[in-house]
């Protein structure tokens, strides 16, 4: 049975919604339909404005992104023209996909700069998706790691991490967890000043990070900052995506600001990443001999 068009003013929300025949592109774009035929994957982003501000008579969505088999295509809508980015998969370096409650955040860093894709996240799975077909079209050497895999009970990462984790097992088999930093308190300075961080809760915790493996990449799962006040809630937690083939830079340094931690750097040629650990880490000296071994 044939869909019929939806009205864009009866649909619209903060959600985004495939290209299709329920949903076609936006008016402005319409110069850009024939694109519809030879896309993998095209969706339209909303503007970020509440339902009730929205009429029919406003241009109700900001971009529209699509994923070619060699290359993407973003547009964007500036006033009332539209500007074309294109990104060939090659030419990506990175990707790193932040959530935090209803905003989100997915960052393709490519040889040249940085797109931003702003989403809301009642729509990651279309995101996740998304970031799936990007990964497979890019198509990088393979590498294996030779580590066995962590025990990922929610008893050991917690309840987001395991559920995080069972997520990528099932999508790729081949996923598996090779390094972890837990939780944990950062010492504080003896005597009275110790007493009153304490008291007052400023001691900093050391927030969770996990880093797994497959035959392509090393993904890192981590929350917002590496450390927090023991007070404050992080409801934040991000993936990078990161091709061992693009992998250029490998260190592991001191930490200056917390001295009790050391920090494993890494990145690709044009950007570079951290993370802070401890001695209570699992397999992160481990993970980085085996990095440091060419593909």
């Amino acid at each position: 049975m044939a869909k019929f068009k939806i009205s864009e003013y009866d649909a619209f929300g903060p959600w985004i919604y495939l290209i299709d025949e329920e949903h076609p592109l936006p008016p402005l774009f319409s110069e850009y339909r024939y694109l519809a035929n030879k896309a993998l994957m095209m969706f339209k982003i909303p503007r970020k404005i509440s339902r009730r501000e929205a009429n029919a008579s406003m241009h109700l969505y900001d971009r529209v992104v699509c994923i070619m088999e060699s290359h993407m295509l973003i547009l964007d809508r500036i006033g009332n023209r539209v500007e074309k980015d294109r990104i060939d998969y090659r030419n990506i370096q990175a990707v790193r996909n932040y959530m935090c409650l209803l905003r989100g955040d997915l960052t393709i860093y490519t040889d040249n700069r940085v797109v931003t894709i702003e989403y809301n996240t009642v729509s990651e799975e279309i995101i996740s998706d998304a970031v799936d077909l990007i990964k497979e079209l890019q198509d990088y050497k393979t590498k294996l790691i030779e580590l066995k895999s962590l025990d990922y009970s929610h008893t050991f990462v917690g309840y987001l991490f395991h559920n995080l984790l069972n997520m990528m097992s099932t999508k790729n088999p081949d996923t598996k967890l090779i390094a972890y930093q837990p939780d944990i308190k950062l010492p504080v300075k003896k005597g009275i000043w110790g007493k009153i961080v304490r008291l007052f809760t400023f001691q900093k915790v050391l927030q969770n990070t996990a880093f797994v493996g497959n035959l392509h990449e090393l993904i890192i799962i981590s929350r917002s900052s590496h450390t927090k006040l023991l007070k404050d809630t992080d409801y934040s937690y991000t993936f990078l995506y990161l091709p061992y083939e693009k992998l250029k830079t490998l260190s592991i340094e001191a930490n200056e600001e917390e001295p009790s931690l050391r920090k494993l750097v890494y990145g690709t040629k044009n950007y570079t990443f951290e993370t802070s650990f401890d001695d209570s880490s699992k397999g992160i000296d481990t993970l980085y001999d085996v990095l440091k071994k060419p593909i």
